[in-house]
């Protein structure tokens, strides 16, 4: 006998458990829709985009989500460096380096690139970047409009 009012006490507390939660509700939802949003605020932004130097050489910077990395600098409009990248962490690393669009370019110039370029990176915010490491990538950067 003492089994079915060990029962039924249980399904009591359920089911009072079950209407606190319904009729706080309202109460909770607000709560919880400022979470959801902090959580979400606070992820990690992506280096995918355009970025490009706050100094006075205007090197720009595209990073595809596809992996595919292009640096170019504007004082030599069609003259880039494009390779494939990889972010673990903060360290973020350029291989396959090879000239783009550089018709000019003497013989033998792509031997006399560097095959990696490696550097760690920290945010000012979400859309400043600062690279440290390599000279071809140091420095600080903003996301292109």
């Amino acid at each position: 006998m003492s089994n079915a009012w060990e029962v039924r006490l249980a399904f009591s507390r359920m089911v009072g458990i079950l209407l606190r939660i319904h009729f706080d509700m309202p109460r909770l939802l607000p709560t919880l829709l400022a979470s959801a949003a902090l959580i979400a605020g606070c992820a990690e932004p992506s280096l995918d985009g355009k970025w490009v130097e706050d100094g006075p050489a205007k090197r720009t910077i595209e990073l595809s989500k596809d992996g595919k990395a292009t640096m170019s600098l504007d004082m030599l409009p069609g003259a880039a460096l494009s390779g494939n990248y990889k972010v673990s962490g903060n360290r973020i690393a350029i291989t396959d380096l090879k000239p783009d669009g550089m018709p000019d370019a003497p013989f033998g110039a792509d031997s006399m690139l560097p095959k990696k370029i490696e550097a760690t990176f920290s945010w000012k915010n979400d859309r400043e970047v600062v690279f440290a490491g390599d000279r071809f990538l140091q420095g600080g950067f903003k996301r292109a409009e």
